[in-house]
């Protein structure tokens, strides 16, 4: 009886405390405050919905988005293209200019795609503050903005995390004691081979994981500056 009586109590409380609520401002998005690639797969995935934008906040969501798609569509054209010219051991020895270059490029292009996305973030954060001071137009609006920018660093890594590894494949199925005869030049240019991937893969990593975190800082400090009633968006990032 007694167990009954305490039940119930615990009920009308929680009842009390539901109808005598206020709402709260939500935190702003965090997942972690890791990259995409570090968190489980069930916490990446995101319930799509429309954008309620406006056209002009609307269109730069849609040039960051834009911006994104356009480096990755890139990135595999070229690699595909050093794929395709390297079938054999031979191809690869003919090749080794055009793959240093190619790893080279993917570093100086990865550099200026950071660089315009936090242009444009920028850009972006300052036509939210320009646009509503009202807390749901600009929580709404860094939320899709979030969603966006997370979605697209997610996507690009992804699209060199990929190549790299079919790189890695196609490289080590040729570099291989069948193809060259003297173990002593297959160590040195698989050696080779596998360092120059290695550095590499961890220059990308570098870059993408410095300019997430960097990203989420501003976004974590604009959205909690709004929230104190600080929208001038160069104070808050200066």
């Amino acid at each position: 009886m007694k167990k009954i009586i305490v039940l119930i109590t615990a009920s009308i409380m929680a009842l009390t405390l539901v109808a005598c609520g206020t709402k709260t401002p939500s935190e702003p998005k965090t997942e972690a405050a890791q990259p995409a690639e570090q968190r489980t797969e069930a916490s990446s995935e995101k319930e799509t919905k429309g954008s309620t934008l406006d056209g002009d906040l609307a269109g730069m969501i849609a040039q960051i988005e834009e911006r994104f798609e356009n480096e990755c569509i890139d990135l595999k054209g070229r690699g595909q293209a050093i794929l395709d010219s390297v079938g054999d051991y031979n191809g690869y020895k003919n090749n080794l200019k055009a793959i240093e270059t190619f790893y080279s490029e993917n570093n100086t292009k990865s550099e200026t795609l950071y660089s315009d996305i936090r242009n444009l973030s920028i850009a972006y954060f300052k036509a939210v503050a320009a646009s509503s001071t009202e807390y749901s137009d600009w929580d709404d609006a860094l939320s899709e903005y979030y969603d966006i920018w997370d979605e697209g660093m997610d996507d690009y890594y992804k699209a060199w995390d990929d190549l790299y590894d079919d790189l890695y494949e196609q490289f080590d199925d040729i570099i291989t004691t069948d193809n060259i005869s003297d173990y002593s030049e297959y160590s040195d240019v698989w050696s080779q081979m596998y360092e120059n991937h290695s550095d590499n893969w961890s220059d990308m990593y570098e870059m993408y994981s410095d300019n997430w975190s960097d990203r989420y800082e501003d976004y974590s400090d604009i959205w909690k500056e709004f929230y104190e009633g600080n929208f001038n968006v160069d104070d808050i990032l200066k």
